[in-house]
């Protein structure tokens, strides 16, 4: 059970870093296609939250090899609330 909640939770943290990389990829484009610079900040920010998931992978990969189900469950809560504010940012900045 406890090595299928590290499973999910480096899944999750796979699933908000492909969100990143989608607002990157679509607030860029805008920038280009618009040419203006106000998504610049959006940008910056899905470059912060998509290096935050990248070293949360890899932080919770070596947590898996030592720590149990009492740490994995609630990083694991922790993770979806993540996903979600990714999905609701998206949706209240998307262009």
């Amino acid at each position: 059970m406890t090595e299928v909640m590290w499973f999910l939770n480096i899944g999750v943290l796979a699933v908000e870093l492909i969100i990143s990389l989608v607002i990157i990829y679509v607030f860029s484009s805008e920038m280009r296609k618009n040419r203006v610079k106000v998504y610049r900040p959006v940008i910056a920010l899905g470059t912060l939250i998509l290096l935050q998931e990248i070293v949360s992978i890899y932080i919770y990969y070596g947590f898996s090899l030592k720590y149990g189900i009492a740490l994995s469950v609630p990083l694991f809560i922790i993770n979806l609330f993540g996903i979600a504010v990714l999905i609701i940012l998206y949706r209240i900045l998307s262009p």
